[in-house]
């Protein structure tokens, strides 16, 4: 995948990343060069969200051409200190996640496009899209999970004189090779001797 992200005093010119992965949680990551990636995470972990109690309800069907989404909206049971709703747009004949919002009054708004495509007969991500504007609050540093409650130093990035900070990942995924039969060596770290 090449991923780029692009926000006020930080930017991470395109880098060329391969990934493996095996299920159900198997990982690994390469990378030439140097990868630098802030220690805030500007990918929004939905999971943590949802690992509150939230109540998820079916908006709408919305119909776009030839297109049928479903409209969820998860908003959390649990009081948290800066509540986010989520609302998901799931493609309703593939079952792939295409849009999701997550917006806060106290924290801001981050939006995640995903565009797929049929490999192998699987649907996979050809490219995801994020964007985020969020306002200048003492919620950036207290909010956990990532945008759009950005955690640690990032808030310090935006201009002291602007109300909000804006900024955006671009991931593009290219050259899959699905059911590769990796072996589970691949994923164990080597020992460096010392």
């Amino acid at each position: 995948m090449t991923m780029q992200i692009e926000a006020p005093r930080f930017r991470m010119p395109r880098k060329e990343i391969t990934v493996w992965y095996k299920q159900p949680n198997q990982f690994k990551v390469q990378a030439e060069g140097l990868v630098l990636l802030p220690k805030a995470r500007l990918y929004p972990e939905i999971l943590y969200f949802l690992r509150d109690s939230v109540e998820i309800k079916s908006v709408a069907t919305i119909n776009e051409g030839p297109d049928k989404y479903y409209q969820l909206l998860a908003k959390p049971r649990t009081r948290q200190k800066h509540p986010f709703d989520m609302l998901f747009y799931i493609h309703a004949q593939r079952w792939t996640v295409e849009r999701v919002v997550l917006e806060s009054r106290k924290v801001g708004r981050s939006e995640i496009r995903n565009v797929f495509r049929q490999e192998s007969g699987f649907w996979l991500p050809e490219t995801t899209r994020v964007r985020f504007e969020l306002f200048k609050s003492e919620a950036w540093r207290t909010t956990p999970g990532g945008p759009p409650a950005l955690m640690g130093d990032l808030s310090q990035l935006a201009d002291t004189a602007q109300d909000e900070l804006l900024g955006r990942m671009l991931i593009v995924y290219r050259d899959y090779r699905v059911n590769a039969g990796l072996q589970d060596d691949l994923f164990r770290e080597k020992r460096r001797r010392r």
